[in-house]
């Protein structure tokens, strides 16, 4: 089920929490973004997210905010902030967790849940992985590199309601995402294409995001 009225909170606004967060608000969803970086948060609230690259180059309106505390409740949250980061901006973030708001990470890497859980409970936990790539031009811009798409899911397996209907949801807002019933095994596609890509691109001095559609097949394999 579509769903226009969740509130969704992108914890971490760096490239990819800001393409995340830019594409669902700028189909009208209600999206805030959270980061530490004042300049960038003051820039966006200023002027808008600038969003470069894949889709041309234009401004989105989308709030931003340093100081989560101050918010109230939101349906879903988009992790995006650096792992060494996360287990403290998930305490600072605390109070805009409900009881039904769901937490997915879309970040590269394994064992991201794991903090999720500690910190907001198992049953609020999804998982997640996408084949998007973004990178920061500078405050308040991004460059979007390509349009490609992300799978959430039941992070121990499965199909539920609540998968569906923000895979749907997201989906219909700009932001295609696939409802998986193994999304654990999409993460370890990811990581495995990433442990081939890194090595190349340093020996290589080449750009990850210039062939980020190797990453993952776009076949949709659920």
């Amino acid at each position: 089920m579509i769903k226009k009225d969740i509130k969704v909170a992108v914890l971490g606004a760096g490239a990819m929490g800001c393409l995340f967060g830019g594409l669902l608000a700028e189909k009208g969803l209600d999206v805030i973004l959270i980061d530490v970086w004042k300049e960038h948060v003051d820039t966006i609230n200023k002027n808008g997210l600038k969003m470069d690259g894949y889709g041309g180059e234009r401004f989105i309106k989308i709030k931003a905010t340093t100081e989560p505390q101050t918010l109230g409740k939101v349906d879903a949250i988009i992790i995006m902030c650096k792992a060494t980061a996360l287990e403290q901006a998930l305490i600072n973030s605390k109070n805009i967790i409900g009881n039904n708001t769901v937490l997915m990470s879309f970040q590269n890497g394994i064992g991201h849940e794991l903090i999720m859980k500690k910190i907001a409970g198992i049953e609020k936990v999804l998982g997640g992985t996408t084949t998007q790539a973004a990178n920061i031009l500078g405050p308040g811009n991004i460059k979007n590199h390509a349009s490609l798409p992300s799978w959430i899911g039941e992070y121990e397996g499965g199909m539920s309601d609540r998968v569906n209907d923000i895979a749907e949801t997201f989906t219909a807002h700009g932001l295609e995402t696939i409802a998986s019933e193994n999304v654990k095994k999409r993460k370890w596609m990811k990581l495995f294409a990433l442990t081939a890509i890194g090595p190349l691109s340093a020996m290589f001095d080449m750009n990850p995001v210039s062939y980020t559609h190797l990453t993952l097949p776009t076949k949709r394999i659920v």
